[in-house]
């Protein structure tokens, strides 16, 4: 019947141990708080959520910028309808605002029944849950007295101590029981209490405190004034400008200038009240779990304020958690890295003085690279690869000191865990004689203080390896300091499972000191037993840290060894590069009379390069100036026959005007309306005609000035040119141009290329029968200027598209064109204006018609620098 019982409460706690559990973690203050994200953090350190397939819910109540009964209330029924389909398995929270809400609404939204864990409740009284059922926690009682006798200790000298609250109620009260706490501590020093100053009146006093006072930080969120200072800005505001020593209660006023203490840490508050709600959810009732009112608190010391005020870091209590106490290599090794430091800079120093003299010699600056190179690579190449040495093996061993601590805590539980199983291995040796069994148990020893110990199901000692006197007292309801009944717990786990670790608070034979034991406990069917042993932290921590200091001593004299041999290889390998560089320079002055020599041959052979050169160039000289005069001469030749077309209509005119006058005169016919008249004909097309001449007289100047000029202006002269042959020939014009385009350039060298364009187009349109058209836009951006010319003359034969900016390429009979006009606007556009031509075939459509023909696109920078 007890197997079949057993096996059910196995299978029971299976089934119980696989089902997803629900936490709720509710928080006082907001996320982002340095004190609420140090809670949760110890809540998930400890709670191993993944590992234990937990959900935890969190909510934030945010009291510190929102609070009142309306607000609460809010909140109330915000919970009740967000968490109505979710069955908490315990409820966590932090701090008294979160605790009172709890104790007014739990019920009413969570249940009863719910067990509530609670942290960081200050003043806390018994009282306080007097009529509330399932609630246990961790108090938030700050540890003045603690803190206080290691100051004394630590500055056995000082004549004062000056304490700092604020005057909101909680600094108020704290002050109280300060006072109240402090005061068997007046007779050895004096003790004074901050006054209610302004922030600036407070910092003043701080900075002033005579030598031989201890400054004591207690509660501060505000000054006189209420003004607020955040947690993180304390430090700097008020703390790190004392000149004294600074020590502290709260963990999160810990800044560079600010030593320490006995603190309330967030997140030791928040790993033991997941501690305490992991027992919880392991089946120990809530109700049978003590508040935890001693031992919250944790004694953390900053290394940079204790090297400040010179504190032995040995007189520091035991435990004690040391923060920024990393070392770099050169506080290790200070002596041999700064023998390579020097050496390093002399080397540097001296290549920089060598580099410098001769950078004024005749040697150039790559044969001198290549000869000093080696003393400048060699060295720091050796450098980097000694420090990449030193920083791996200080990896290396973060990495051994890590696995010191994992494996060390793990084997010690696993030898504990394999004395067990030793024992109920062997336990045939016994022949189910109970006293042959205590008798093995009260002289068993392993492991220097390895002992083991039996117990029946009801709590009674049976047999223990050190402690005689506990045999035969009942220890059912033992407590520990946290309040935890831990031989039940022992007993419960053996009998649910085979073996399972039990952890809990007891004093260390050894050490005196209360230290956290780990148990590991396995029931014994055959004489309805329960056999135990277990190892306590400090033993595990004692072996940890011989391991470290043999780990340390070992790699300190590796680091030695590494820097001394790597000395002695940058001196090696400097030595070699000097002389690798003073070879490397003789070869070269070797050779350097050898270039002397085929440098004064090439000389000669320059000079007579040159002369051909310069013939040569002259004669490319020549030849373009006479392609660009043939050019100009053919362009010349069309524009005597355009200026031809347009003075055949003015010249008529004025005949027939004169002529008129004549016959009238005659006859006495002429009327002086029709003289004036007439004769102002006459006059404008006289006028027309002059203005032809210097239109033509302008373009075929031969200058060249540069000069800023608007784009419109230039195509209005080349069609008042090319009017008569427009006219004559039928064609439309069609402007698109903006206005504001302009250039400094050559307008009279771009009204050159755009006739020969216009030239080439006007042939093209020739054989048209359907209206005839020419396109010009102009288009400007902030660089550039683009000016498209295009016509509806079907487009140049794919063949030769390619070739029409070739010199002296042509389409037309030898009498028509030289084939120099396309080749020359292509030369003084790329060259002349640095800017761009191009031409391709394009189809579009005009007034509602498909036509195809030419397209030239020219591109001009806005400021031609030619």
């Amino acid at each position: 019947m007890k197997k079949l019982l057993l096996l059910f409460i196995i299978i029971i706690s299976y089934v119980n141990a696989t089902e997803q559990k629900h936490i709720l973690l509710l928080n006082s203050y907001h996320q982002g708080m340095t004190w609420v994200d140090n809670i949760t953090k110890g809540v998930y350190d400890i709670l191993e959520v993944d590992k234990n397939n937990l959900i935890v819910h969190i909510e934030n109540m945010d009291t510190k910028r929102h609070n009142g009964d309306e607000y609460y209330n809010s909140l109330a029924n915000l919970y009740k309808y967000k968490f109505t389909n979710i069955k908490f398995d315990i409820i966590l929270c932090s701090d008294n605002n979160a605790f009172d809400f709890l104790k007014k609404h739990k019920n009413d939204i969570f249940g009863e029944e719910i067990p509530v864990v609670f942290s960081g409740v200050n003043d806390f009284k018994p009282s306080l849950l007097k009529g509330y059922k399932n609630y246990t926690g961790v108090v938030e009682n700050f540890s003045d007295t603690q803190t206080v006798e290691v100051m004394l200790k630590l500055h056995p000298k000082a004549k004062e101590i000056y304490i700092i609250n604020d005057y909101l109620t909680s600094g108020r009260a704290w002050e109280e029981a300060m006072r109240k706490n402090l005061k068997k501590y007046e007779k050895k020093i004096k003790i004074t209490y901050a006054k209610n100053q302004t922030l600036k009146e407070l910092q003043h006093t701080i900075r002033t405190l005579p030598k031989g006072t201890l400054v004591l930080m207690g509660v501060y969120f505000a000054d006189k004034n209420k003004k607020y200072i955040t947690f993180e800005k304390i430090g700097e505001q008020l703390l790190d400008i004392s000149n004294v020593p600074v020590y502290c209660l709260l963990n999160f006023n810990i800044s560079d200038g600010v030593i320490g203490g006995s603190v309330i840490s967030g997140y030791h508050q928040g790993a033991m009240m997941a501690k305490l709600a992991m027992n919880v959810m392991q089946g120990i009732d809530v109700n049978d779990i003590d508040v935890v009112t001693e031992g919250a608190n944790q004694f953390i010391f900053n290394q940079k304020a204790l090297n400040k005020f010179n504190i032995d870091i040995k007189k520091l209590p035991k435990k004690s958690l040391i923060i920024n106490n990393e070392k770099n290599i050169y506080e290790k090794y200070g002596f041999i890295v700064s023998i390579i430091l020097i050496i390093f800079s002399i080397l540097l120093v001296t290549i920089i003085f060598i580099y410098y003299k001769n950078y004024f010699s005749n040697e150039k600056g790559v044969l001198k690279l290549v000869v000093y190179g080696p003393i400048i690579f060699i060295p720091t190449i050796i450098a980097i690869l000694i420090y990449s040495i030193l920083n791996n093996n200080e990896q290396i061993h973060e990495e051994n000191l890590k696995d010191i601590i994992n494996t060390s805590q793990l084997n010690q539980k696993n030898i504990v865990r394999n004395e067990i199983e030793k024992l109920s291995s062997s336990i045939y040796e016994f022949q189910q004689d109970k006293n042959k069994l205590f008798e093995y148990i009260n002289t068993m020893k392993y492991d220097k203080n390895g002992y083991l110990f039996a117990l029946d199901t009801k709590g009674n000692i049976l047999a223990h390896g050190t402690r005689k006197d506990l045999i035969g007292i009942n220890s059912y309801n033992s407590k520990d300091i946290n309040g935890i009944h831990f031989i039940k717990q022992i007993i419960n786990n053996a009998l649910i499972n085979s073996l399972n670790l039990v952890e809990y608070q007891w004093e260390n034979p050894s050490t005196k000191d209360i230290s956290t034991k780990y148990v590991y406990s396995k029931f014994l069917p055959q004489y309805n037993i329960i056999i135990a042993s277990g190892v306590y932290d400090d033993d595990i921590q004692l072996l940890i840290n011989k391991k470290i200091v043999k780990l340390n001593k070992k790699n300190n004299k590796q680091i030695e060894e590494i820097l001394w041999i790597s000395l002695i290889i940058l001196i090696l390998f400097t030595t070699l590069a000097i002389l690798l560089s003073n070879i490397i320079k003789k070869i070269f002055e070797k050779y350097n009379v050898e270039i002397d020599n085929k440098n004064n041959y090439l000389e000669k052979l320059n000079l007579s390069l040159e002369d051909r050169i310069t013939k040569e160039v002259k004669k490319s000289q020549e030849k373009d100036s006479l392609i660009f005069q043939q050019s100009k001469m053919a362009s010349m030749g069309e524009m005597i026959g355009n200026i031809s077309h347009q003075w055949r209509q003015p010249l008529s005119v004025i005949s027939t005007g004169v002529t008129g006058m004549k016959f009238q005169k005659q006859y006495n016919l002429l009327e002086d309306d029709m003289f004036f008249k007439t004769c102002d004909t006459i006059n404008e097309n006289a006028q027309y005609l002059s203005q032809t001449i210097d239109d033509f007289r302008n373009y075929i100047k031969n200058e060249r000035n540069k000069k800023y000029f608007f784009i419109k202006d230039t195509i209005e002269n080349l069609l008042k040119l090319l009017d008569g042959s427009i006219k004559n020939n039928n064609i439309n014009i069609i402007l698109d141009i903006n206005e504001t385009a302009s250039i400094e350039g050559y307008p009279n060298e771009l009204i050159q290329c755009l006739l020969n364009i216009v030239n080439n187009a006007k042939d093209a349109l020739k054989d048209i029968e359907d209206n005839k058209y020419l396109f010009i836009s102009v288009k400007e951006d902030k660089k550039d200027v683009k000016i498209i010319v295009k016509d509806n003359g079907n487009g140049i034969p794919q063949a030769i598209i390619t070739k029409i900016f070739e010199p002296y390429f042509t389409t037309k009979h030898q009498s028509q064109g030289t084939g120099l006009g396309l080749s020359m606007t292509y030369n003084m556009i790329t060259k002349g204006m640095q800017g761009s031509i191009d031409v391709k075939n394009t189809t579009y459509i005009y007034e509602n018609k498909n036509y195809s023909g030419a397209k030239f696109t020219i591109t001009l920078p806005k400021n031609i620098k030619v």
